[in-house]
C-alpha cells in the first residue's frame, strides 16, 4: 500500500512537470510560427508605390520611326499577386525572409540598346536614327569587352529570383535591354549573345510583331530557346501619360494633336484606334499594359516581369497599374548615374543609353 501511494505521488509530480513545461513550450512555438510566416509573407510583397499623381516624366521618341502621340492619365489599382517564375528549379526555390535589398547592396548596370544595323536606307539628316544604331561590328567589340572585363548578364526574372526567392546573382551582374523588337536584333544582336553566351533581354511592342522592321515571334520563340529573355514595351506604343510636348492651344485651352497616321511600321497608325485625339484613359492604359504582357506569356511561354515605358513615359497612376498588371519592374530612359538600382523604387528604374555608332570600337561605350 505504502508503494502505490509512492508511485501514485510520483505520476502526480511529474503531471505538474510534464504541464509546466507545456506552458512554456507552447506560446514559444506559437510565437516562432507566426514570425516565420509574416517573415515569408514580407518577403514576397512588393513594396507599394505611392506618390504625387500629377508627376509625368517623358523622353524624346526613342525612334525615328515612332510618332509623337499623346497619351493620357489613369487611376490606382489593386496591388499585384505574385507571378510564378518560368525557371526550371523554381521547384526547389526557397523563400528569402529577408527584406528586399536596398540600392547599394545591388549594383547593376542596365544598358539600353535599340537597333543592331548599319546605316542602310537611313538618311543622313535623320539624327535620331543615327543615335539609335549601333553596328553589329561594333557591338561584338562591345559584348567582347564585357566578357573580358568578367560581366555576367542577367534578367529582369534573375534578379526579381533574387529578391524574392533568396536566390544568388553573379558576380558582376549586367543587364543588356533591346527596345522596339527589331528584327535587325534577332538578326545581328541575338547570334553574337549566343556566341559570347550572354542574355539580352528584348522589350516587344506586341501589336506590331512579324511587321515591316520588327521580328516575327518565330524569331522571338528560337531566342527563347536560345535562352534570351523578354519584357514588354506596351501593345500598340502610345504614350501611357500626358504630355506637354505634342499638345497645342486653342483659346488658351491646352488639347492634344491627332496621332498622326501611316503604314504599320510607324506604329503611330494604331494609335488613332482608340478613337479620339490621342490621350489614354484609364481603360486604355491598362490594356497597353496587361494586352502586351499576356500575349508575350501565350506567345513565348514565358513569365513577363518588366514594363519598359514607351518614349520613357509613365506617372504615378501608370506604375501603379503596371504593378496591378503583376509587373515587378519599370524601366525608364533616365540615365544611371552609379550603377545602382534603387529598388525601393522598382518602377522607375534608370538605364545606360548605348548611343549610336558605326565605327570606333569602344569609344564612349559604359565609360570608355
Amino acid at each position: 500500500m505504502i508503494y502505490y501511494h509512492r508511485f501514485k505521488e510520483k505520476i502526480m509530480t511529474n503531471k505538474k512537470q510534464a504541464g509546466r513545461v507545456a506552458f512554456v513550450i507552447v506560446p514559444v512555438l506559437i510565437g516562432l510560427i507566426s514570425t516565420v510566416a509574416f517573415a515569408v509573407q514580407s518577403a514576397v510583397t512588393p513594396p507599394k508605390i505611392s506618390g504625387n499623381s500629377s508627376q509625368v516624366t517623358q523622353s524624346q521618341s526613342t525612334s525615328s520611326s515612332l510618332p509623337t502621340s499623346p497619351a493620357g492619365n489613369s487611376s490606382s489599382s489593386k496591388a499585384a499577386s505574385l507571378p510564378v517564375s518560368s525557371s526550371s528549379s523554381s521547384a526547389a526555390l526557397i523563400p528569402n525572409t529577408t527584406k528586399l535589398l536596398k540600392a547599394e547592396d545591388l549594383e547593376i548596370p542596365v544598358l539600353m540598346y535599340h537597333h543592331i544595323s548599319n546605316l542602310d536606307g537611313v538618311a543622313s539628316t535623320d539624327t535620331t536614327g543615327i543615335g539609335l544604331r549601333v553596328s553589329p561590328k561594333v557591338f561584338e567589340a562591345q559584348m567582347e569587352y564585357l566578357v573580358a572585363k568578367k560581366y555576367n548578364t542577367v534578367t529582369s526574372e534573375d534578379i526579381y529570383n533574387h529578391q524574392y526567392r533568396g536566390l544568388a546573382l553573379p558576380t558582376k551582374p549586367i543587364l543588356l535591354t533591346f527596345d522596339d523588337g527589331y528584327k535587325d536584333n534577332y538578326q545581328n544582336a541575338y547570334p553574337v549573345l549566343k556566341k559570347h553566351k550572354l542574355i539580352g533581354e528584348f522589350a516587344l511592342i506586341t501589336n506590331v510583331i512579324g511587321e515591316g522592321s520588327y521580328m516575327s515571334w518565330n524569331d522571338a520563340t528560337e531566342m527563347k530557346k536560345g535562352g534570351m529573355a523578354f519584357s514588354s514595351h506596351s501593345y500598340f506604343h502610345c504614350y501611357l501619360a500626358g504630355v506637354d510636348s505634342v499638345a497645342t492651344k486653342t483659346n488658351g485651352v491646352k488639347t492634344y494633336v491627332p496621332t498622326p497616321k501611316g503604314t504599320p511600321d510607324t506604329i503611330g497608325s494604331y494609335c488613332p484606334n482608340i478613337g479620339f485625339g490621342g490621350v489614354l484613359d484609364f481603360n486604355q492604359v491598362n490594356n497597353e499594359l496587361k494586352k502586351s504582357k499576356e500575349t508575350i506569356e501565350t506567345k513565348l511561354g514565358v513569365k513577363v516581369f518588366g514594363i519598359v515605358y514607351p518614349y520613357g513615359n509613365y506617372n504615378i497612376e501608370v506604375m501603379k497599374l503596371a504593378q496591378s498588371n503583376g509587373y515587378y519592374y519599370g524601366y525608364t530612359v533616365e540615365g544611371q548615374n552609379n550603377g545602382n538600382l534603387n529598388f525601393d523604387k522598382p518602377f522607375k528604374l534608370p538605364r545606360t543609353r548605348v548611343q549610336g555608332q558605326q565605327d570606333g570600337g569602344l569609344r564612349g561605350f559604359f565609360g570608355q
